[in-house]
Formats: C-alpha cells, structure tokens, sequence
C-alpha cells in the first residue's frame, strides 16, 4: 500500500522505505556483472530508484500493470535517474510479453497481491524471457509447509484475504514447483528481516 510522501507528494511505500537496504545488501552479490534487470511490478518506483543509484553502471526496467501504471510514471518522471527506464505496460497474464531483454528479473511484494493463476504465468513469463543462467529474484512473504513463518504473517494473510479473496501469501513449495517445471530452479533462499523472503532462481 503506498501513501502520499508529505515531502513531495507523490506516491510513497512504507514497506519498500523498510525493506530496500536489506535487499540491496543480497544484491550487491546477485548483481555482480549485470548489465540489465527488468522488474516487475514496479510500484512507486522506490526499489528501482535505490537500486539504480547503487547500481549506476546497469539498465534497470521497470514495468507495471496497465491501471498502476501513472503511478510509477509520475515518480520516475520527477526523479529521472539516468539508468532507469520508463515502465513498461505489462499484464503478466497475457501470453505475449512486450520484447524485453534482461539478465535478471526482480520482483518484489507481488506474489502474495495477484491472483494465484497470475503469480503461475509470472513464473512461466519469467522463464520464456531469461536465457540460460539468467536470475529470477523473488521477494515477499512465503509459507512453507502449508504454515506461516510468523503470526504476523498469518494476520497480514487473513487481511489480505478478508480486502480481496484473490489475495494471500503463497506457498513455497507451490512456486518452487511451477518455476522447476520451467527449468528455473533454485539457487538461494534467503531469510529477510521482517518475516520476509528472497528467492533466487537459475534459468538452465
């Protein structure tokens, strides 16, 4: 959820302000030799824009759903860091993605938000897009097991459920499933601040 930033006004995310130095700690290793990310579901652009000031010698892409997609352009627009690309439109559902090339695509927080059919064709759009090698790094909350890895995860999935239906935290084992059957298999799994995970995937 984001909320206006009475510093500037525009669009801001709390939980991205939280968790982004922890991430780009995990990428400071993942990144190493990367020329071009692609992301999806940008948001307010706060994950591109801090990762592309640490990252100045990479392309980062950004994307985002068609009905979010003035959101992320207004930020990136105000900001306009050099190696951060306007987003595209991307619906993860739809069979034909735009022509992206990329050695890595990063999402974050986005899983647990889009329906289960949807977070299932991010995966399989993720592997048709990555050549051999490629990374797919995953952040967010993930049950494993069939159980949540905290209370306050469980609660955070009751609310997401009782705002929308479609929503809720995922299953590991699910996603690790789908992405294998696509030849992304799994590099790391890391444990985040905040109950939070950040999987890595290798396209082979």
């Amino acid at each position: 959820m984001s909320t206006n930033d009475p510093n500037n006004e525009l669009p801001h995310s709390p939980a991205a302000e939280r968790n982004k130095a922890a991430i780009l700690e995990k990428l400071k290793k993942l990144l190493i030799g990367t020329e071009r990310v692609f992301e999806i579901g940008s948001g307010t652009g706060q994950h591109a824009i801090h990762f592309a000031k640490a990252f100045p010698e990479l392309s980062w892409q950004t994307s985002e759903i068609p009905s979010r997609l003035p959101v992320t352009n207004a930020v990136l627009s105000s900001l306009n860091i050099h190696n951060v690309q306007k987003p595209y439109a991307l619906d993860v559902t739809v069979d034909e993605w735009p022509e992206i090339h990329a050695d890595i695509v990063y999402t974050a927080n986005t899983a647990h938000i889009m329906p289960w059919e949807a977070a299932k064709k991010m995966l399989i759009g993720v592997a048709k897009l990555l050549k051999s090698d490629g990374l797919f790094i995953m952040y967010g909350p993930f049950k494993y097991e069939g159980e949540f890895t905290s209370e306050s995860n469980h609660l955070f999935d009751m609310s997401l459920k009782s705002t929308e239906p479609h929503q809720g935290i995922r299953d590991f084992e699910a996603i690790n499933r789908i992405a294998s059957e696509h030849n992304l298999f799994l590099q790391d799994d890391y444990s985040m601040p905040a109950n939070n995970q950040l999987l890595v995937f290798k396209k082979q």
